[in-house]
């Protein structure tokens, strides 16, 4: 949970981290399509996502859990000052043509050439080659236990394209994304569902679809890392 306060120092040196993070929240609402709120379904999400990743033996580090508006810098600090390996950021969205459905995933672009990613120091908002492929793994990794195209969507940028195979049906883009630029670890935007998607609506008005999704991500998570954690014991500390 938040901060990762729950857990004992020997819970936080053996259990993988991985960071959750709402998009928007308080007053900044995020996208809207009737009385839909971006920012009520992005932390509905990663309260599933929490739950699900805990049950799995996963420390976990919430951005925030509650509704409240987060200032960017201090976001970025809380992610990148972590012990967290990897970054779900998560994002539901609009579609103008409504007939897009989830989920849907992004990744940085590289921004350095393999040159300067031998440089001690990167700076700020620098994603070089060997942390873009770790976010693409991390990334198709989780589309593959969703049920998704891991080809590269054409939309994507083309600094992350080189190699790849592009498909007008691939649910994965390489796009350059404010909450994503100035992370220093793997990382996702993870958008589960559209806003402007009757079907999507439809299957997350109900629990039981929310958490089979969260329980993919998970999995898909476990394959990235090349871990398969079990649950706590029953009555164990966190």
């Amino acid at each position: 949970m938040l901060g990762g306060g729950r857990y004992a120092k020997a819970d936080m040196e053996t259990k993988p981290q991985v960071v959750i993070d709402p998009g928007h929240g308080g007053r900044d609402e995020g996208s809207k399509e009737g009385s839909e709120v971006e920012k009520e379904w992005n932390l509905k999400t990663a309260l599933a996502l929490d739950k699900a990743f805990e049950a799995a033996g996963y420390q976990v580090l919430m951005t925030r859990d509650s509704d409240e508006e987060l200032d960017p810098e201090k976001r970025m600090n809380i992610i990148n000052t972590s012990n967290a390996k990897l970054v779900l950021v998560i994002h539901t969205d609009r579609e103008w043509t409504g007939t897009q459905s989830g989920p849907f995933l992004v990744v940085e672009p590289p921004n350095q050439t393999a040159a300067a990613e031998a440089d001690a120091i990167q700076p700020l908002g620098a994603i070089t080659p060997v942390q873009y492929h770790a976010s693409l793994k991390l990334v198709r990794d989780i589309a593959q236990k969703l049920g998704a195209n891991i080809a590269l969507s054409d939309l994507s940028d083309s600094r992350g394209t080189a190699g790849e195979v592009v498909s007008p049906y691939g649910k994965v883009a390489c796009l350059p994304h404010q909450s994503l630029r100035y992370l220093s670890k793997p990382a996702v935007v993870i958008t589960p569902l559209f806003l402007t998607s009757t079907t999507d609506l439809k299957k997350f008005a109900a629990v039981a679809a929310m958490d089979e999704f969260a329980a993919k991500v998970v999995q898909g998570v476990g394959e990235y890392l090349g871990v398969a954690l079990k649950p706590s014991a029953p009555g164990a500390s966190k």
